[in-house]
């Protein structure tokens, strides 16, 4: 199959929307995105040897088994908090959120967390940012998408988080990327996960930050969260007046 060829796809293909992503996610470069990018080439094809898996070399694999060994040991006895719904204020999509959470939504970020919040870095949050790219052809989705992207991750996670596992889910049944990281902070680390999913037409990101042993606490819950969102006003283009 030729480039053309796949550029061609609808956006209903599997394939094609992981393709349309790894390409979008790369523009994100010198932060998390790129980073995500060399992830998610290295997890689609297998190919070793990136700057990706030479810094986890560099840092060593001990801080990768570290923080991820933990989370699978205790898997069985995390709770998932009961959650209640958190429906867009604008009637994009359904959501929910943790009883007792508070949400605020500013244009194209809705933002969830406990209500004890007080800004802190440490604090638990979860981000959800949804924009429409305002077409359905490829090419201008993947160019429109790209700065947005970029933007959103740029304004939320600082350089020092490094990825340390991906992998593909699905959000409301599209295809998403995965991706885990960690940074030092005092004695211990914040950990996060971020999901990009791809759907026609709009750009969806879900972001979950913490400190570690909340974050371990909530994640159980954070991928509730995701089962949960449900996209109600996806972008349909105008049909041409006759």
């Amino acid at each position: 199959m030729t480039a053309n060829s796949i550029i061609q796809l609808d956006f209903q293909d599997g394939i094609y929307k992981k393709l349309l992503w790894f390409r979008t996610v790369g523009a994100c470069s010198h932060r998390i995105g790129s980073a995500g990018l060399l992830a998610w080439s290295s997890y689609r094809t297998g190919i070793s040897g990136t700057i990706l898996d030479m810094k986890l070399l560099q840092k060593g694999w001990l801080f990768c088994l570290v923080l991820i060994l933990p989370l699978a040991a205790c898997a069985e006895n995390r709770q998932i908090l009961p959650l209640v719904a958190a429906p867009d204020p604008q009637g994009r999509f359904d959501f929910s959120m943790p009883e007792g959470w508070q949400s605020v939504t500013e244009g194209e970020i809705s933002t969830y967390t406990p209500a004890d919040y007080d800004g802190s870095e440490e604090d638990l949050r979860v981000l959800l940012y949804l924009a429409a790219t305002n077409t359905l052809d490829t090419e201008e989705h993947i160019d429109t998408a790209e700065p947005m992207i970029q933007a959103f991750l740029s304004n939320n996670l600082d350089e020092a988080y490094e990825v340390i596992d991906q992998g593909e889910i699905r959000v409301d049944k599209y295809p998403a990327m995965k991706l885990v990281f960690a940074k030092p902070y005092q004695d211990s680390y914040m950990l996060g996960q971020v999901v990009i999913t791809a759907m026609p037409g709009v750009v969806l990101i879900l972001l979950g930050t913490g400190l570690r042993a909340d974050w371990e606490a909530f994640e159980p819950t954070f991928q509730a969260m995701l089962k949960d969102f449900h996209l109600i006003s996806a972008y349909t283009p105008t049909p041409p007046q006759s």
